[in-house]
């Protein structure tokens, strides 16, 4: 049995999922959204670092997988998501969690059988894989998109 914690890191919301991967059998165990408020670059960060290093003290997963930095059509958001992703990163480091890295494309052709999915898609098969019912919160479904990835990457 294995424990994974995916993260999508973002400028506004970190999507949390938690998963536990067993005999080929993928089952949810919790999502959350960190949502980064503060005005304040430095305050977000120190947010998510606290917050994150929390959480992982909590489920204590066997690994971290968090969904790399891509390119975004804004250059702060991508700076301040690029920041985001090394406090998530240090902090699993730090805290001593195996930790992997899967670009975006990677995850869709995972979850979907494509790297050119869109966000609707890959809600769509999050939700068949775990048998989730009801509207959840995009970054919360990206982040189990990502713990998928780690377990069909492993093969657990």
């Amino acid at each position: 049995m294995a424990l994974i914690l995916g993260v999508d890191p973002g400028s506004r919301h970190v999507g949390l999922g938690l998963i536990k991967a067993e005999k080929h059998q993928i089952t949810f165990k919790t999502a959350h959204i960190l949502s980064l408020k503060n005005p304040s670059v430095p305050d977000r960060l120190g947010a998510v670092l606290g917050t994150f290093m929390d959480y992982l003290k909590e489920w204590k997963p066997d690994a971290v997988a968090v969904e790399d930095t891509f390119h975004s059509k804004n250059v702060r958001s991508l700076v301040v998501m690029a920041r985001v992703s090394g406090v998530i990163v240090g902090a699993a480091r730090h805290l001593g969690y195996p930790l992997y890295l899967y670009t975006p494309a990677v995850v869709k052709k995972t979850v979907t059988g494509t790297g050119q999915a869109d966000k609707e898609q890959v809600a769509y098969m999050v939700k068949r894989y775990l048998n989730l019912t009801g509207d959840a919160p995009q970054d919360a479904l990206d982040a189990l998109a990502v713990a998928i990835t780690h377990v069909h990457s492993q093969g657990l």
